[in-house]
């Protein structure tokens, strides 16, 4: 795991993971990331997990909405546990690029406050500025002086 933002109160109730990552093998890419944050943030996830992007005739994997600007694929997985607390696990991945963005989330089911919570810092997100070491530039106009 390279790097990722925790949003959360503590080690039980709701949280919400983010990082990026190249796009490539997205589906496989989207397990392993589970795995890795839900160890990072003490969520036991359910037994069996897949993330494909797949039209299926009758069944919903997953949706496509627009949050914050950003066409993002969710998938819910029921029957995560963090603490004492069951819920839905939230999986959600959206194209920035040449990367994607990659987040989890959980709320206790009956806890909709954190799954306002959720919401609300999903709708916040918005595109940084670039900056000059984004750019591969490397240098900045004070170096050397």
């Amino acid at each position: 795991l390279e790097e990722a933002t925790v949003a959360q109160l503590g080690d039980d109730g709701p949280v919400l993971v983010l990082t990026t990552f190249e796009s490539g093998k997205a589906a496989k890419e989207r397990v392993e990331l589970v795995k890795s944050f839900s160890e990072l943030v003490l969520i036991t996830v359910p037994k069996r997990l897949r993330f494909r992007k797949r039209d299926t005739p009758g069944r919903d994997d997953y949706t496509v909405t627009e949050i914050a600007g950003l066409e993002m694929t969710l998938w819910d997985r029921p029957k995560a546990t963090r603490g004492e607390d069951k819920g839905p696990l939230l999986v959600l991945s959206a194209k920035l690029g040449d990367r994607d963005l990659f987040g989890l989330g959980f709320a206790p089911k009956d806890d909709d406050t954190g799954t306002k919570a959720i919401l609300d810092a999903l709708q916040s997100l918005e595109p940084g500025e670039q900056t000059e070491a984004d750019s591969g530039d490397g240098g900045s106009e004070d170096e050397g002086k």
